[in-house]
């Protein structure tokens, strides 16, 4: 396994977020990736090598305000892809 489980916590969270909420109003999976890398770029990177770890390493409170901010990131990344139309 080594080095190929590294991976940035966000990416999944991201890419499942807007699969969950987006993809119905937005079909163009192009858009949605910009998106997602628009999003990835305004969160801090958390590089970790398995999921679990940022729950047991994060407090219900220290999670909370993670998840709050990448909702904040992608609705800028959205209303920002939004005015280049």
């Amino acid at each position: 396994m080594g080095f190929d489980s590294i991976h940035n916590y966000y990416e999944k969270r991201v890419v499942e977020y807007l699969k969950r909420t987006l993809s119905k109003q937005i079909t163009d999976e192009d858009m949605l990736a910009d998106i997602a890398c628009l999003a990835l770029n305004k969160l801090p990177p958390r590089y970790i090598r398995y999921d679990v770890d940022m729950v047991f390493f994060t407090t219900p409170e220290e999670q909370k305000k993670m998840d709050l901010e990448m909702v904040q990131a992608i609705e800028l990344a959205l209303k920002s892809l939004e005015k280049r139309k």
